[in-house]
Parts: C-alpha cells; structure tokens; sequence
C-alpha cells in the first residue's frame, strides 16, 4: 500500500465501519439490497423507506435499552 493509502484509510474505515451495519442489516433483516422496483423514483422510495425502517428499528432499541434516560 502506498503512503497516500495508509494515510488515508483510518478515515475511510470510520465511514465504512458506520456504513456496513446498515446493508448488513438490511441483508439479514429486510430482504437483502436487491431492489424489485423497475424506474429510479421507486428504487429511490424503496431504499428510503428501508432507512426510515432501520432508523426506527435503532430507535426503540435505545429506547428499551435504557428507559430511565429518556425525559
């Protein structure tokens, strides 16, 4: 790996780290990354509504993770 590379991959781990719970997620949980839509506006909406969808599902955790810290 070049120097450039080594200097530049903790930063690109950080941003991988935080984007690979998400697919992986969405391939276990959601029925995987592949989309049934046909045009671009409904792949659009599909994988928005999976983000809403995971967002939701990472919010009741913490919610019932611990109950006493919220307001």
């Amino acid at each position: 790996m070049s120097a450039k590379h080594k200097e530049d991959n903790p930063e690109r781990s950080q941003v991988r780290a935080k984007v690979e719970h998400v697919f992986g997620h969405w391939v276990n949980e959601m029925g995987g990354k592949l989309m049934g839509s046909i045009s671009k506006q409904s792949v659009k909406a599909t994988i928005g509504v999976k983000n809403l969808v995971y967002k939701f599902k990472r919010y009741a955790f913490w919610e019932n993770k611990n109950p006493k810290a919220v307001g």
